[in-house]
């Protein structure tokens, strides 16, 4: 009887090892699956992010290209300023000579046609 419910006892004790050897491989299962999912998505966000970080790229890239031909545009449109104010600055002293010469010539056209009278009154 003895050997009896010893047995009984070691097939109850096989039995318990089996359940919780059969729950543990199932806890490793699932445990793999979670471990697999992670992985994934430590994947996904691993090329999310170094898609973002090309694009990161791509648009100080663009901004410092924007940037320099700002600048150039700016030193450009500077230049062109002075180069306006210069070419006023000669159409001023262009326009005052003229006015100044044109009034010369008035003045002379005066000066021959009195001349040319009083020369032909004494004749």
């Amino acid at each position: 009887m003895q050997d009896e419910e010893q047995h009984s006892i070691e097939l109850e004790s096989r039995d318990r090892y089996e359940a919780q050897i059969a729950e543990l491989q199932q806890k490793l299962e699932n445990s793999c699956r979670r471990q697999h999912d992670i992985e994934n998505i430590l994947e996904e966000y691993e090329v999310a992010k170094n898609r973002q970080v090309h694009q990161a790229k791509e648009i100080n890239k663009k901004f410092y290209d924007l940037q320099k031909k700002y600048v150039s545009a700016d030193k450009e449109r500077k230049e062109l300023a002075q180069k306006l104010a210069a070419l006023e600055k000669d159409k001023k002293s262009l326009t005052e000579r003229w006015v100044r010469a044109t009034s010369q010539a008035r003045q002379d056209d005066k000066q021959r046609s009195t001349f040319l009278s009083l020369y032909h009154a004494d004749t």
